[in-house]
């Protein structure tokens, strides 16, 4: 049934992402890092089909699922020092919000969440030199705000809208320095 096939495909995930470490630290680092990247992904799926395929998962539920999976992701990228799992988790971040988004204006919650990933990007760039990884944030961060702007934005959020492109252009801009 759904609930059986969600919960294998979660199961799967986190062993993939524990058979990916397994390989990585018996000599197999890129294919093992590519095993537990497809695990993590496998969890993403998962939630996604609970919410979206099946309704089994409130989107709450949902929501922080995928926030859990993101920060295991990120954990396990700084842990490895793996720059390949910190964009996925980075990637997953981003793409939460659409995944288990309901078609409705949410600026103050997305922009916030955003700025947290980032800051969280920023962390863990910085923290094992990674630019790269601020660079990926910039691009995800540049097309959520495009994709909000051009279907809810209106000259009533003016203010709201500039705050948070304030805040963003200073998270960035620190980042330069």
């Amino acid at each position: 049934n759904e609930t059986t096939r969600v919960v294998l495909g979660g199961v799967i995930g986190a062993g993939m992402v524990l058979g990916g470490l397994a390989i990585s630290r018996r000599g197999y680092r890129l294919y093992g890092e590519i095993v537990a990247g497809g695990g993590f992904v496998a969890m993403y799926f998962s939630t996604y089909a609970a919410f979206n395929f099946y309704g089994l998962v409130s989107q709450p539920v949902a929501f922080g699922l995928m926030v859990a999976i993101t920060a295991g992701a990120a954990f396990v990228s700084d842990r490895e020092r793996s720059q390949g799992l910190a964009f996925v988790a980075v990637l997953g971040g981003f793409l939460t919000p659409f995944l288990v988004g309901r078609n409705e204006d949410a600026q103050v919650v997305l922009l916030t969440y955003d700025a947290i990933l980032v800051a969280g990007t920023m962390f863990l760039a910085q923290r094992r030199q990674w630019p790269i990884v601020n660079l990926a944030s910039y691009a995800l961060t540049f097309l959520t705000f495009g994709a909000w702007a051009a279907r809810y934005y209106t000259p009533d959020k003016y203010v709201t809208t500039e705050f948070f492109l304030t805040l963003f252009c200073g998270m960035f801009a620190y980042m330069l320095r």
